[in-house]
């Protein structure tokens, strides 16, 4: 089981927040990469929905 942290007192950089958010969506953040394309950051943010709606149907149906 993992244990919940708390939440850090100043938010990560914007680039810091699209790097994630790109690697969800396939990219690989290699040393000599560039910044991510338009492709990993709309694939990630579909995924990021989905594990939002994954979430809200948990919290709807009652166990």
């Amino acid at each position: 089981m993992s244990q919940r942290a708390q939440p850090p007192d100043e938010p990560p950089p914007l680039d810091a927040i699209v790097r994630m958010l790109a690697g969800v969506g396939g990219f690989l953040n290699r040393k000599h990469d560039g910044p991510p394309g338009n492709k990993s950051i709309w694939i990630g943010l579909q995924c990021a929905r989905d594990f939002v709606l994954a979430l809200a149907a948990y919290h709807t149906s009652g166990p």
